[in-house]
């Protein structure tokens, strides 16, 4: 079940840096630290509800269904260059 949360929760992290990215500078920027801070909210949001999710059925069969995919691409060759 790690395998779904670690995918759904790539584009958080990548917004997360960004934003502190943008912070870091031009640190004197009231508006970008309060778009990093609202984020940041909705960031520990969107983890506890993926970890919750991650807890269930749908994560399982999307977890299964990923792992099939990728075993059936990596017999076709289409992954063998990665």
């Amino acid at each position: 079940m790690a395998g779904s949360y670690g995918l759904l929760v790539l584009p958080l992290n990548g917004r997360l840096l960004q934003l502190s990215s943008a912070l870091r500078q031009q640190p004197e920027e009231r508006q970008r630290a309060t778009n990093l801070f609202r984020f940041s909210i909705f960031y520990l949001f969107g983890i506890c509800g993926l970890i919750l999710w991650s807890r269930s059925g749908a994560a399982a069969l999307l977890d299964h269904q990923v792992l099939h995919l990728l075993l059936e691409h990596w017999s076709t060759g289409l992954l063998a260059g990665l």
